[in-house]
């Protein structure tokens, strides 16, 4: 089925074997997820994968630097706002979009109203996931990875 969704323009990129907080695992962990995940589609879609989005868009510069030795040519983030010219390109942001979302809000995320993470966000965060995210460069600016 994802072959065949695949050829109608559908694109399928890793996320992870199973969705942990790459953070909180030690480095052979981490690199197993992403890997692992990388393997696991180029096999059944018959092609190498080029991007990764980071489970719950938890990322540092250790998992940054995994992804570029996984041979992943980008990543994306959690992190609201629309990407500038020399991001990192394995810390990209993007514009979510919800079910509930109408037009006038669609709008108002691509003119920027949105560009900033919601209040109390690195609290749920730390709760949630067991551990606050290393500091991530800001959007727009390059970051070395």
């Amino acid at each position: 089925e994802m072959r065949a969704l695949q050829g109608t323009g559908v694109v399928f990129e890793p996320h992870s074997l199973t969705h942990r907080n790459l953070t909180a695992l030690d480095e052979a962990a981490a690199r197993r997820e992403i890997e692992g995940s990388r393997d696991v589609l180029e096999e059944r879609l018959g092609r190498r994968p080029r991007a990764f989005c980071y489970p719950a868009g938890l990322a540092g510069p250790r998992e940054r630097r995994l992804v570029a030795e996984a041979g992943l040519d980008v990543a994306v983030s959690c992190e609201p706002g629309a990407a500038a010219a020399g991001c990192d390109p394995r810390w990209v942001p993007r514009l979510g979009v919800g079910r509930y979302d109408r037009i006038a809000d669609v709008r108002a995320k691509l003119r920027g109203a949105h560009d900033r993470p919601l209040p109390g966000r690195a609290l749920y965060q730390a709760v949630r996931y067991g551990r606050r995210p290393a500091a991530a460069p800001a959007i727009g600016r390059g970051g070395a990875t």
